[in-house]
């Protein structure tokens, strides 16, 4: 099968379109029977000599997020040569909190445009989130990274539970500075202020106090960072790394931390936990769906702070026993969801929403047909 995976992130905003193309496509390419090519979303839509290429050559075009404005146009250009379209995403963009940055966008249509070195506001009409439910109607199927968000969408087109896999090499050799410290860490991009709003900041406020050998590691986003009232040498604010850096501030963690709140996060994809777990670290994370099939190998609370606290001091206290655990089933199940080794379940899925389509792949050709 030869497929091409529509990224949708800029450099600016890179994170998803990793985890939804650029992983996927890099085991594809490692199996002898399939290829797997990577363009940019504005490549998709210029109607360029390179984009018009890959996508004839392709069995399948995996759109990224972003089924709006020209992008719908580049969707109906190829369904009508006879290409299977899948939607690709791993958020609940009709869910989307006030105080998620990206709310205004969807929701609200208001998007920020760089023209003649001016940063200028336009109007998005219809908004993004009215155009992509049009786009999953266009589309074959959708490939999405939560049960719940294919559950939700079903009603729009065929869709798949498609998780986040992981690039195991990037993990290999990162190793946990010795420390007498027991650190706790967390770190994401910036939708994830609500995650933060019910129970686990006052909680690690109250950690801190009663355990002053722990320390709380926060990446990325500086207004997480400044609500945890702690003092000063019990946090450290970390900046970005690019992806192949993040594994070894992974493992400076000892403890990880995965808050969820609300419909929003209830949708998000397991990747945050699975990566604690394929470096070792024990985790405790809010009881959610999206991480529901995982409480055998680490610890699910209820997002309140008195939950949040004793879950915390336990593991703080018995850090050695939580280590040993996450060293056992938890670290194997990691490394079974290595990209590369799940090949087949990704080509056994795409196949299926391409069948329930009403499309299939001849055998021998290059191209789909309508059965």
């Amino acid at each position: 099968m030869k497929l091409v995976f529509v990224y949708a992130d800029n450099n600016q905003e890179w994170n998803s379109s990793e985890w939804r193309c650029v992983i996927p496509a890099a085991a594809i390419n490692s199996s002898p029977d399939h290829q797997a090519s990577l363009l940019s979303i504005a490549e998709f839509t210029d109607g360029s000599a390179h984009a018009a290429d890959l996508c004839e050559s392709a069995d399948v075009i995996l759109v990224e997020r972003n089924l709006f404005g020209p992008v719908l146009t580049a969707i109906m250009h190829w369904k009508a040569r006879g290409k299977a379209v899948l939607a690709n995403f791993d958020d609940a963009y009709d869910l989307l909190p006030e105080n998620n940055i990206s709310h205004k966008f969807w929701i609200e249509g208001e998007a920020r445009v760089n023209r003649d070195d001016k940063v200028l506001h336009e109007v998005i009409d219809p908004p993004p989130i009215t155009q992509f439910k049009w786009g999953l109607r266009m589309v074959h199927g959708a490939v999405v990274a939560s049960h719940m968000l294919a559950e939700d969408w079903k009603a729009y087109t065929n869709t798949a539970h498609l998780p986040m896999y992981l690039d195991l090499d990037r993990y290999k050799g990162c190793v946990k500075p010795e420390t007498e410290e027991i650190v706790i860490g967390w770190s994401g991009s910036l939708s994830h202020l609500h995650s933060f709003s019910k129970g686990v900041i006052h909680a690690l406020e109250n950690v801190c106090r009663a355990r002053p050998q722990v320390r709380i590691m926060v990446g990325n986003d500086r207004r997480i960072f400044d609500r945890l009232k702690v003092p000063a040498h019990q946090k450290t604010m970390t900046a970005w790394v690019p992806h192949q850096e993040w594994p070894q501030v992974l493992a400076s963690y000892d403890i990880g931390l995965a808050p969820m709140e609300g419909e929003f996060d209830a949708r998000r994809s397991w990747v945050k936990v699975l990566e604690y777990m394929v470096v070792k670290t024990p985790w405790i994370a809010s009881r959610c769906p999206a991480y529901q099939e995982l409480e055998s190998f680490g610890v699910l609370v209820e997002n309140n702070p008195d939950s949040w606290e004793k879950a915390l001091l336990d593991m703080v206290d018995r850090i050695e026993h939580f280590r040993e655990k996450a060293a056992g089933p938890a670290y194997q199940f990691a490394l079974d969801q290595g990209a590369e080794r799940n090949v087949d379940t990704m080509i056994g899925i795409y196949t299926e929403l391409i069948s329930r389509a009403g499309l299939n792949i001849p055998e021998g050709s290059k191209s789909f047909s309508h059965a």
